[in-house]
């Protein structure tokens, strides 16, 4: 987590909220955003730890891919939605990182 906040954000902000993320085979996550003012704020980043290729993350109606080990920003405000029919589960690790100009210093 460290290592890609150093990288990609402006220093001295703080984690709110990290979790590894479970999507069991052929579970589904349905269409949905994320209201909670935090969002609105913060950087929520996935770090896929283990996935297949019938995994299929929807953001804003347009499919992606997310590759193990990659960071990748989601802007929770927009919907999205998750679908594994693979034979295997998700797992990903997912954090907020808010900026130190919005307020929530170490």
């Amino acid at each position: 987590i460290e290592k890609i906040v150093r990288a990609h954000y402006k220093p001295g902000g703080a984690i709110i909220r990290a979790m590894v993320a479970n999507l069991v085979k052929g579970g589904v996550i349905e269409e949905h955003y994320d209201a909670a003012p935090s969002f609105a704020v913060g950087h929520r980043i996935h770090v896929p730890l283990q996935t297949n290729d019938d995994v299929v993350f929807t953001i804003d109606g347009k499919p992606y891919k997310l590759d193990v080990g990659e960071a990748y920003e989601l802007n929770n405000l927009l919907d999205h939605a998750v679908v594994n029919e693979g034979d295997e589960d998700r797992y990903h690790l997912i954090f907020d990182y808010v900026p130190p100009q919005q307020g929530f210093q170490q």
